[in-house]
This record gives C-alpha cells, sequence and structure tokens, in this order.
C-alpha cells in the first residue's frame, strides 16, 4: 500500500496452472470494476446537482432540462433504471414549460422525442408497460399539431412516422422479451399509424416545387458538425440568441429541405411499415385489420407502379371480402386490380378480373359490364384492350407491352358468336340442388348426389350431407357447385358455382338460378358472361 491506493483498487490474481480456475477470478474482477464505475458515475451526478445551484428556472430553463437528462444518463450507467427514469420524466416535464419560438420549436420537438424514448423503454423495461403506452400518448397528442411552417408539414409528418415507429419497435421487442399484447394495444397498431404519416409525407411532398438551393446550404445540411445541439438549424444561431431571423436564410434553407425531400424513397419506408403491421395483425388474430393492410400495401405498390405486387396482395382480400358479402368494398378493390393488370399488360390476370368483374355477382352499369366484355373480347383474339370505364380512374398514357393467355384458334374464336350458348338453371329439391343443363334442344338431368348421398331435411328444417361437392357437365363445360355440409332453417346459406370451359374458344354463358316452395333464393338469378378457354368463373348465391 507504498502508493496509497484504496484496498478496492488493487485487485490480486493469483496463478494457477489450470486456467479453468480463473472463472470465478474473472467475476470478481468484473464486480471490482463495476463498483468502480459506479463511484465514478455517482460523482458525475454531484457534480452536476452541484451546477444547478444558483440557476434560476426563469432564464436557465435548458440548463435544467439539460441537467436532469445527465442524470437521468448517470443513473442509466450505474444500472439504476427507477432513479433513471424518475430523472427522465423530470426532463421532459421541463422542456414542456421551455417557452417555444420559430428559433428553438423544431430542437425542442427533437429533444422531446429522444427524451421520450428513454422514457418508454424504460418503462418497458421496468415492467411498467402501460405508463409507456400512457406516457407516448401523451406526448403524440401533444405535440401532433406542433408544425414549424407550412413549408415544412412533410418534416412534422417525418417526425411523427419516426416516433410511432421507434415506439413499435420498443414495444415488438418488449413482446419479443415476454411482455403479453392485447387485440387491441399491441406492436401493429403503432406501425399503421407510423405508415399512416409516411404516406400523408409522401403526399405533402408531391405538392413540393422542387428549386435549386445554394450549394453552401446543402452542404450546411450534409454536414452536423455546423451545430451545436442535437434539433437546431445549420443556417440559423443558437437558439438563445435574440437575434432576429433572416428571412433570405430562412427561405433558402427551406428550399435546401424540401429539394433534399424529393430524393426519399418514400415507397420502400412506406411498404416497410406495412410489412411489419401486417406481421403483427396477423399474429394477433386481427383479420380484418390485417386485410386492411393488405390493401393500403396494394395500393402503396400501385402507386409506386409495381402493379405484379399490386394484384398479387388484393386477390387474395378480394377472394375473402366477396365470400363475406362486401359487395361494395370487393368491387372498389376489383377495379384497382383491373386497372393494376390493365397498367402492366398482363393479359391473364386482366382476364381473371374481368370475368369476375362481368360475372353478376356486382352492381356494376350496363355500359361498364360492356366495356370490359369488349376488353375481354380483345385479348380472347390476341389485341390489346382499347380502353377501360372512365369510373375506374385515368390509366397513364405510356406504351404497354401486353402478354396475352393462350387462345384458341381464330377459326374457333370466329365461331364463338354462333356457338349455342350452354344454359343452366340451378334448383332445390328436398333431396338435395340439382342442375339442368340445356344446350341446344338436348336436356339432361344431372343429380347433386347419388342416392346414397342424398341431402335430407330432418323435423328441425337442418339439411345435412356428407358431399359439398356437386360435379355437372355438358361436355363443353364442367359446373361444380360447392354447398355447406350444414343448413339452418330460415339461415342463408352461400352456394359457390364454379364453370370451367374444356373448349379451346370463349363461351358466352346464360345462366338463371330460381327458388322453390322449399328454398326462397337472393341473389343473381340470371347472370351473362364469357368463359375462357381453361378459365375457371364464379358465381356466388346465398339461398
Amino acid at each position: 500500500m507504498s502508493a496509497s491506493l484504496p484496498a478496492n483498487y488493487l485487485f490480486v490474481l493469483p496463478v494457477f496452472e489450470n486456467p479453468t480456475s480463473l472463472i470465478g477470478n474473472y467475476y470478481r474482477i468484473e464486480a471490482a470494476f463495476a463498483d468502480v464505475a459506479k463511484s465514478f458515475y455517482m460523482s458525475c451526478g454531484k457534480l452536476v446537482r452541484s451546477h444547478r445551484e444558483g440557476l434560476i428556472k426563469t432564464t436557465h430553463s435548458l440548463l435544467f432540462v439539460r441537467h436532469q437528462f445527465k442524470l437521468g444518463f448517470y443513473s442509466e450507467l450505474r444500472q439504476d433504471p427507477s432513479t433513471a427514469l424518475k430523472h427522465y420524466k423530470q426532463a421532459y416535464t421541463l422542456l414542456l414549460e421551455v417557452r417555444s419560438n420559430a428559433a428553438n420549436s423544431f430542437e425542442i420537438k427533437t429533444m422531446a422525442g429522444f427524451i421520450c424514448y428513454k422514457i418508454t423503454r424504460l418503462c418497458f423495461t421496468t415492467n411498467s408497460p402501460m405508463d409507456g403506452i400512457n406516457h407516448f400518448k401523451k406526448h403524440i397528442e401533444h405535440f401532433r399539431t406542433r408544425i414549424e411552417s407550412r413549408e415544412l408539414t412533410f418534416e412534422h409528418q417525418t417526425w411523427l412516422s419516426k416516433q410511432f415507429s421507434m415506439f413499435a419497435g420498443l414495444f415488438e421487442q418488449a413482446v419479443a422479451n415476454g411482455l403479453v399484447p392485447s387485440l387491441s394495444q399491441h406492436p401493429g397498431f403503432y406501425f399503421y399509424e407510423a405508415a399512416s404519416q409516411a404516406i400523408a409525407r409522401r403526399l405533402c411532398s408531391q405538392n413540393i416545387t422542387v428549386q435549386e438551393p445554394e450549394e453552401l446550404m446543402l452542404r450546411l445540411l450534409s454536414d452536423n458538425s455546423t451545430v451545436e445541439f442535437l434539433g437546431q438549424r445549420p443556417w440559423r444561431p443558437g437558439c438563445q440568441t435574440l437575434e432576429t431571423l433572416d428571412p433570405d436564410r430562412e427561405s433558402e434553407g427551406i428550399k435546401a429541405l424540401q429539394f433534399l425531400e424529393k430524393s426519399v424513397s418514400h415507397h420502400v419506408i412506406i411498404t416497410g411499415l406495412i410489412s411489419s403491421a401486417i406481421i403483427h395483425f396477423k399474429k394477433n388474430k386481427c383479420f380484418r385489420l390485417k386485410k386492411l393492410m393488405t390493401v393500403l400495401l396494394a395500393q402503396e405498390y400501385f402507386v409506386a407502379g409495381d402493379y405484379a405486387s399490386c394484384t398479387a396482395a388484393l386477390s387474395q382480400v378480394v377472394s375473402s371480402l366477396k365470400q363475406d358479402n362486401w359487395k361494395f368494398v370487393s368491387q372498389s378493390l376489383l377495379t384497382m386490380c383491373l386497372r393494376a393488370s390493365f397498367e402492366s399488360g398482363s393479359g391473364q390476370d386482366f382476364v381473371n378480373f374481368a370475368q369476375e368483374f362481368v360475372s353478376g355477382h356486382f352492381a356494376v352499369s350496363q355500359e361498364d359490364r360492356k366495356l370490359v366484355q369488349d376488353a375481354l373480347e380483345s385479348i380472347s383474339k390476341g389485341l390489346a384492350p382499347s380502353c377501360l370505364p372512365t369510373s375506374f380512374g385515368s390509366v397513364s398514357n405510356k406504351e404497354i407491352t401486353w402478354s396475352f393467355p393462350e387462345p384458341g384458334s381464330a377459326q374457333e374464336v370466329a365461331n364463338c358468336s354462333k356457338t349455342i350458348a350452354p344454359r343452366f338453371t340451378f334448383f332445390v329439391e328436398g333431396t338435395g340442388i340439382r342442375c339442368k343443363v340445356l344446350s341446344g334442344e338436348v336436356s339432361s338431368l344431372y343429380p347433386v348426389q347419388d342416392e346414397n348421398q342424398a341431402s335430407t331435411a330432418n323435423q328441425d328444417g337442418v339439411s345435412t350431407s356428407s358431399s359439398s361437392s356437386i360435379p355437372a357437365s355438358s361436355g363443353i363445360l364442367e359446373v361444380q357447385a360447392v354447398v355447406p355440409k350444414v343448413g339452418i332453417s330460415r339461415t342463408p346459406i352461400q352456394i359457390t358455382f364454379t364453370f370451367t370451359n374444356k373448349t379451346a374458344s370463349v363461351l358466352p354463358l346464360e345462366l338463371s338460378i330460381g327458388n322453390n316452395d322449399n328454398f326462397m333464393f337472393s341473389g343473381n338469378k340470371q347472370v351473362k358472361t364469357l368463359s375462357f378457354p381453361s378459365f375457371f368463373s364464379d358465381v356466388f348465391n346465398y339461398f
């Protein structure tokens, strides 16, 4: 001890022949270093507290915020999260008391977001998730309308999007560490809000008129060393000065920020946030919200010109919504599918969606139906469709290269209009559903099931069946009817009719579905549509 060192500053490491014997000493020296570090950061905290003596809150409000933040940071380094959380909350409260002006508003908002991150992270760490959620909600509510200027609205949307994305990431990490989310509180909602703000940012940036700023201003924005504190503008004096802002300098700074905003790839940001939201909505069994996110993702793909991804995302949603009888919504999405397949020149996708559109399942005008049918006939002849209904919205003026499905021979297509259209009549009997196929003058009756599998109705009016698939064929067209295995009296049941064209020609179809004394029918009683070679057409009806 001749060097006058404290006892805990000296650590003797004995020599062992077996290296594994040193493990215990490693832990001991780690604990010794931890004690020394905690003592050091404790002394740093005392030094900060001593600086506060003699400060006046009204004139040194920013220093009070800074001191509380430092105390919270030193407490974190001492592995004291409870004390750190207390200091960060005090720093946040003092920050909200700072008078905001044109020079410091963005700096205050930036620091508020940073301190909010510290608070919410520690709330999740200390098993107080609701405190973190409530604090974040108050944080957003306080700053949601704090826009610095109209020209920088996009910057405010950027800040809001990052706040939601930051909190969603913390929430996601807490769930990975064992926190159990609820249906109303999980990371998916915050990723969704982040995506919504990012979409609003994109819309704001579209209205920006790009002007070339000064080269010096661009260099100032790219060099963060020119600012003294986080959140300050590089072209402005420090926020504590009383200098009047230079209007010309402000104009050049805003112009430079707008110029840089136009180069941002908003599509990548938005699709990433929506994809993260979809994952959590699916994981938490929020299936309707998952469909909504899928629609938003498809819309973003459409805006970005990625039409193949748009149709791929929408096709599964349209089918699901149609089965749930959301006709208006599914019709709107089907219209977007038609536009996307038209823009991409995908004849295969366009035929699939167009057949669905003219199937009679949706309430569309005769004019729109006629235009889509004309487009189908053009594709069947290997020709590009000329136009879409005006109700679908405008399409781009770019030249579209079309890829077409395999059509029949030219003669078969030419003879299509001369072919006698197969007419199918479906009706329900006490023993099940029967399909009557009329082709020219030939009439044949196809039973729903064989006699051993016939549907029956018991005294309670419940119809049961051991099979839900009902095939029928006219030689050129195959029909498949799918019905529920159980039906309850006075309760609608959905029946799906699938038609498969077995020829190489385009067949016009006339479908009629009626009711009888036992079953009331609701739906499209008469449907006219086209069936393309090797394609499937679905018709949904209710009894």
